[in-house]
Protein backbone atom coordinates (compact mmCIF):
# COMPACT_ATOMS: atom_id res chain seq x y z
CA UNK A 1 0.00 0.00 0.00
CA UNK A 2 2.65 2.69 1.04
CA UNK A 3 5.06 1.12 -2.34
CA UNK A 4 1.55 1.91 -4.19
CA UNK A 5 1.22 5.60 -2.76
CA UNK A 6 5.17 5.84 -3.39
CA UNK A 7 4.67 5.10 -6.87
CA UNK A 8 1.60 7.33 -7.91
CA UNK A 9 3.41 10.09 -6.46
CA UNK A 10 6.19 9.57 -8.18
CA UNK A 11 4.48 9.23 -11.51
CA UNK A 12 2.78 12.59 -10.72
CA UNK A 13 6.05 14.50 -10.04
CA UNK A 14 7.29 12.64 -13.34
CA UNK A 15 4.08 14.21 -15.36
CA UNK A 16 4.13 17.78 -13.47
CA UNK A 17 7.66 17.86 -14.00
CA UNK A 18 7.35 17.02 -18.09
CA UNK A 19 4.53 19.72 -18.21
CA UNK A 20 6.74 22.15 -16.31
CA UNK A 21 9.45 21.45 -19.17
CA UNK A 22 7.24 22.38 -21.75
CA UNK A 23 5.85 25.43 -20.02
CA UNK A 24 9.89 26.36 -19.76
CA UNK A 25 10.05 26.07 -23.76
CA UNK A 26 7.15 28.12 -25.13
CA UNK A 27 8.91 30.29 -22.62
CA UNK A 28 12.11 30.14 -23.75
CA UNK A 29 10.77 30.68 -27.21
CA UNK A 30 8.54 33.58 -26.49
CA UNK A 31 10.97 35.71 -25.18
CA UNK A 32 13.73 34.63 -27.75
CA UNK A 33 10.98 36.19 -30.28
CA UNK A 34 10.44 39.34 -28.04
CA UNK A 35 13.99 39.60 -27.99
CA UNK A 36 14.39 39.75 -31.66
CA UNK A 37 11.42 42.11 -32.40
CA UNK A 38 12.79 44.75 -29.22
CA UNK A 39 16.57 44.91 -30.98
CA UNK A 40 14.63 46.51 -33.95
CA UNK A 41 12.82 48.92 -32.17
CA UNK A 42 14.80 52.63 -31.02
CA UNK A 43 16.33 53.08 -27.42
CA UNK A 44 14.78 54.67 -24.53
CA UNK A 45 14.31 58.38 -25.60
CA UNK A 46 14.74 57.76 -29.34
CA UNK A 47 12.29 58.49 -31.63
CA UNK A 48 11.86 56.04 -34.77
CA UNK A 49 11.91 57.39 -37.88
CA UNK A 50 11.50 55.88 -41.52
CA UNK A 51 13.01 58.85 -43.38
CA UNK A 52 14.07 58.67 -46.97
CA UNK A 53 17.73 59.73 -46.91
CA UNK A 54 19.06 61.09 -50.37
CA UNK A 55 22.37 60.55 -51.28
CA UNK A 56 24.94 63.41 -51.44
CA UNK A 57 26.26 64.29 -55.05
CA UNK A 58 29.61 63.39 -56.12
CA UNK A 59 32.82 65.83 -55.68
CA UNK A 60 34.68 65.77 -59.02
CA UNK A 61 37.89 67.18 -57.76
CA UNK A 62 36.85 70.82 -58.73
CA UNK A 63 39.67 73.63 -57.22
CA UNK A 64 36.49 75.25 -55.46
CA UNK A 65 36.91 75.96 -51.68
CA UNK A 66 32.64 76.33 -51.48
CA UNK A 67 32.03 72.72 -53.52
CA UNK A 68 34.55 70.81 -51.13
CA UNK A 69 32.73 72.47 -48.28
CA UNK A 70 29.69 71.84 -49.37
CA UNK A 71 30.63 67.86 -50.28
CA UNK A 72 31.69 67.39 -46.90
CA UNK A 73 29.15 69.10 -44.97
CA UNK A 74 26.73 66.88 -47.20
CA UNK A 75 28.46 63.62 -46.27
CA UNK A 76 28.63 64.64 -42.57
CA UNK A 77 25.08 64.92 -42.45
CA UNK A 78 24.85 61.67 -44.61
CA UNK A 79 26.82 59.43 -42.33
CA UNK A 80 24.03 61.19 -39.18
CA UNK A 81 20.96 60.48 -40.64
CA UNK A 82 22.29 56.99 -41.70
CA UNK A 83 24.54 56.15 -38.90
CA UNK A 84 27.63 54.84 -40.49
CA UNK A 85 30.38 53.24 -38.36
CA UNK A 86 33.22 55.77 -37.46
CA UNK A 87 35.79 53.19 -39.33
CA UNK A 88 33.26 52.58 -42.85
CA UNK A 89 33.49 56.43 -43.12
CA UNK A 90 36.53 56.73 -45.65
CA UNK A 91 35.37 54.04 -47.84
CA UNK A 92 32.12 55.53 -48.14
CA UNK A 93 33.43 58.84 -49.36
CA UNK A 94 35.53 57.22 -51.78
CA UNK A 95 32.67 56.12 -53.80
CA UNK A 96 31.14 59.63 -53.91
CA UNK A 97 34.17 60.91 -55.41
CA UNK A 98 34.46 61.44 -59.12
CA UNK A 99 37.04 62.47 -62.25
CA UNK A 100 40.04 63.97 -60.52
CA UNK A 101 39.24 63.61 -56.94
CA UNK A 102 39.63 59.81 -57.66
CA UNK A 103 42.97 59.76 -58.64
Amino acid sequence: MVLNCVEELAAALDTQNQATREAQIQLETKIALLKRVMSGLPKEGEVATKVKVPEPNPFNGARNAKDLENFLWDMEQYFKATKVPNQEMVTITSMYLSGDAKL
